[in-house]
């Protein structure tokens, strides 16, 4: 993570190259005639961006419908109300209803590993030594270092999910309830400003 930036300005840069298409997007929306947008879920695309921005070092555009998908798999098996009970008394998956809330759940969580699985493969062929884009070479790249057995591609893919289940939806609930919370007190707003 270290060799990513993190702790360091060039990860600054990437939250700054996502602010600024923020922006972009928002001036564009506003001066295209609307004036309403959800908060609980505008940050979803850009904390997604500066996620991937690590992982691979590029982004997608805020109305790349393979980002939405991903968001969409993302929310639908972490947002879900019945996570919590479900991984504290995991018995309950075998009784319905949460059998199918389960089983909904994990076809959610399938379907998006296949999508990390897949931009592993894609990562590998076009693999460069020379030229690592992101958190996905750099590891590619201990592996050839390495005989360490933990270095895996099953290893890599949880890491990944990891990465986007645990960073996304976290940063991106705070940054719209903080928004929110400025809205509703102009005072706090000033001063943030």
């Amino acid at each position: 993570m270290k060799q990513l930036g993190l702790g360091k300005n060039s990860l600054e840069h990437h939250i700054e190259i996502e602010t600024t298409e923020v922006c972009k997007f928002l001036s564009n929306f506003v001066n295209s005639g609307n004036s309403k947008i959800r908060l609980d879920d505008f940050f979803d695309l850009p904390c997604l961006n500066v996620i991937w921005s690590l992982v691979n070092t590029s982004r997608f555009d805020y109305d790349d419908q393979h980002l939405k998908k991903m968001i969409q798999l993302i929310d639908q098996f972490t947002m879900n109300n019945f996570v919590g009970p479900l991984v504290g008394i995991p018995y309950l998956k075998y009784i319905p209803p949460f059998s199918f809330i389960y089983s909904n759940i994990k076809n959610n969580m399938d379907t998006f590993k296949q999508y990390i699985k897949n931009l592993v493969t894609g990562q590998k062929q076009s693999f460069d030594e020379d030229n690592l884009r992101g958190y996905v070479d750099h590891y590619l790249s201990e592996v050839k270092k390495t005989s360490e057995p933990h270095y895996t591609d099953k290893q890599l893919i949880v890491t990944l999910i990891d990465f986007f289940t645990g960073g996304s939806g976290t940063m991106s609930k705070t940054l719209g309830f903080a928004f929110f919370y400025c809205l509703q007190n102009p005072d706090v707003m000033l001063r943030v400003q």
